[in-house]
């Protein structure tokens, strides 16, 4: 993994409060990015699927990205600290299925603090201070390993995740795996469950629900940054994989990430 693979795509650490016995639904805005959560009072139990789990104060939740789930908020005022993280790739934890789990390790809770208190701080301090948090959570996070894709198919993919505006063809993906476009095709597909061309639009439109955290960005420049011809094929995609428009999503995105909104 190359260093700029673990470069900070998003990074927000805020105080939450909520009313006591209150629900929060996710069910419809997967999560854009990682969250770790350390409860200080009262308690919440999250629920997703089929899995349900109760945050204790001192307990940490690591909720991944793309986690649907509701939660349920007890006690006189719940409140917990929540850092929000995305990478630019998602090499630093790429090759592991990672469940919504509960962390009881003290250092957790102690980092997350930190940065917090570093929040309005100096930039490297606080990038300091959250790779170490990172470094400790993928020691004592619960995972399985992914199956390894096939290793002829790595060129592939490395590019396919560098790449923005660019045009891709299956022939130029087979070249530079060094296969007839037809045999590419169907090595990714048994890989991916996708084709290139949908393979390469999901990781747009991923790259783009990090974008729409950022209200100062028009969802016409998103779509340029995310590499799409037009704004209007950027929202029948986004529609497709999110079914909402990006101006819905970014509106619930936004009053979910805003401690106020918490509050209320």
């Amino acid at each position: 993994m190359d260093f700029k693979d673990a470069a900070v795509q998003y990074l927000k650490i805020a105080r939450y409060s909520h009313k006591p016995e209150s629900l929060e639904d996710f069910l419809k805005l997967p999560r854009p990015f990682y969250a770790l959560a350390f409860m200080e009072q009262g308690t919440a139990t999250f629920v997703s699927g089929e899995q349900s789990l109760t945050l204790h104060p001192g307990e940490c939740l690591l909720i991944p990205r793309g986690t649907v789930y509701q939660s349920f908020w007890h006690g006189d005022l719940p409140v917990h600290l929540t850092c929000h993280f995305g990478f630019v790739s998602d090499a630093p934890f790429a090759d592991r299925d990672i469940p919504m789990q509960i962390l009881c390790d003290a250092s957790l809770g102690e980092l997350t603090k930190k940065l917090y208190a570093e929040k309005d701080g100096e930039m490297l301090s606080k990038l300091a201070v959250f790779y170490t948090l990172c470094a400790r959570l993928y020691d004592v996070m619960q995972y399985t390993p992914k199956p390894q894709p096939d290793p002829r198919l790595a060129p592939a993919f490395s590019f396919l995740q560098g790449v923005r505006g660019d045009t891709v063809s299956v022939e130029m993906l087979a070249r530079l795996c060094h296969m007839s476009p037809s045999y590419f095709y169907a090595c990714f597909h048994r890989a991916t469950g996708s084709s290139p061309i949908v393979y390469k639009q999901a990781l747009a439109v991923q790259y783009a629900t990090q974008l729409l955290c950022d209200p100062s960005l028009s969802v016409e420049l998103i779509a340029e940054m995310a590499g799409f011809a037009s704004s209007s094929y950027f929202r029948r995609v986004f529609r497709h994989f999110m079914c909402q428009s990006p101006r819905d999503y970014r509106r619930a995105l936004l009053e979910a990430l805003s401690p106020s909104a918490a509050a209320q």
